[in-house]
């Protein structure tokens, strides 16, 4: 991920914890979002990472196999 911006991370760290732990999202991380993106570019990403994780699980549970998979690993 050293390759990727500020703002690439922190879309990055904002799509893997609403994918693992949605329910863990904060404020702080809505308020760390809303001071490297607009507000816009914040709903864009935020309905894109819904629509990606929505259409994940609808894959899932039709299912549709998925030799990408790659388990979650919570020590990262």
């Amino acid at each position: 991920m050293e390759d990727l911006t500020p703002r690439e991370r922190l879309a990055v760290r904002y799509a893997e914890l609403m994918h693992q732990r949605p329910a863990t999202c904060s404020q702080a991380d809505v308020d760390a979002m809303l001071e490297a993106f607009t507000p816009e570019e914040f709903m864009e990403m935020a309905f894109t990472v819904a629509q990606f994780i929505s259409m994940g699980q609808l894959v899932h549970a039709l299912g549709v196999p998925n030799p990408t998979i790659v388990p979650f690993n919570d020590e990262a």
